[in-house]
This record gives structure tokens, C-alpha cells and sequence, in this order.
């Protein structure tokens, strides 16, 4: 039951992004670079499991 009572916790943090953000799409690029994308989530999962 303790892990219940963890896992039931509501943890808050902050977030160094503005409130209330607008994104748009830009529909006239034509070619995407994803290789920053793929950096980001090559590092987030790296991330997690050390």
C-alpha cells in the first residue's frame, strides 16, 4: 500500500517556458531538419535510464 500512496502524490514543478504560448505551423517550409528532434529525444531517453 505505500507504493500506492507514492504513486498517488502529486508532484508540481516549474517550467522554463512561457504560459500561454502560440505555435503556428509554417506551411510554406518544405523540407524539415529532424535531426534536432532526433538529438532531443536521443538525449531525453538517455536521460531516463541513467
Amino acid at each position: 500500500m505505500a507504493q500506492v500512496d507514492v504513486l498517488e502524490q502529486k508532484l508540481e514543478t516549474t517550467t522554463p517556458i512561457e504560459e500561454d504560448i502560440r505555435l503556428h505551423i509554417n506551411m510554406e517550409a518544405k523540407f524539415v531538419d529532424i535531426t534536432k528532434y532526433q538529438s532531443l529525444i536521443r538525449n531525453l531517453i538517455y536521460l531516463t535510464y541513467n
